[in-house]
């Protein structure tokens, strides 16, 4: 469940959301690492032991598994337009020619969100969703902690996500930009 930490409009002034949030995290008040900023609103989930187990096990597997081919971020922004900013569990980023030190990731640079939901299942189903089908990521997976499942949306449309899947069990992935790299259930609950 998500909390509404505080709220960060652009509305009225002539600085662009990202800006503003910026200026409010320099500022102090916002200083949390768990912040995620979505539409000008910075939102606060507790990180409990599964989460932090879940997103660990999942930045291991995954960055041995891509290694030299993309790039595994955790828990870091990705701008996907002028006010939304969130900063998913895990992301897999495109290798590209401008590093990163020079220009944040944006939407068209991630190949893969992972959003790990022990208590913003609800968040990540619909709000996070919205943001990630409107711009275009071609995958998104919500790892739900309580039931040890995995929802995979793939190929956004104007409608939504065409293809949505649930994997329980002793099923396997792999993501749809590395169709060699395969995970388990059992490896990412662990």
């Amino acid at each position: 469940m998500a909390v509404h930490a505080a709220s960060v409009s652009a509305r009225g002034t002539n600085v662009p959301g990202r800006c503003v949030y910026g200026s409010a995290m320099k500022n102090g008040w916002a200083k949390n690492r768990r912040n995620r900023r979505a539409r000008a609103t910075v939102e606060m989930s507790p990180n409990g032991r599964r989460h932090r187990a879940f997103v660990d096990n999942l930045n291991q597997l995954l960055t041995v598994r891509v290694a030299g081919r993309a790039i595994v971020s955790v828990q870091n922004p990705v701008v996907l337009d002028d006010d939304t900013e969130p900063e998913p569990d895990i992301q897999i980023i495109r290798r590209r020619s401008v590093p990163y030190k020079e220009l944040e990731p944006h939407g068209n640079d991630v190949l893969l969100i992972i959003e790990v939901a022990e208590t913003s299942l609800s968040y990540d189903r619909s709000t996070k969703l919205r943001l990630y089908v409107e711009t275009g990521i071609a995958e998104y997976w919500v790892v739900d902690c309580a039931a040890e499942s995995v929802e995979v949306h793939r190929t956004p449309d104007a409608s939504g996500y065409r293809d949505v899947s649930c994997f329980t069990g002793t099923a396997s992935i792999s993501p749809l930009a590395f169709p060699d790299v395969r995970v388990t259930l059992a490896e990412i609950f662990a």
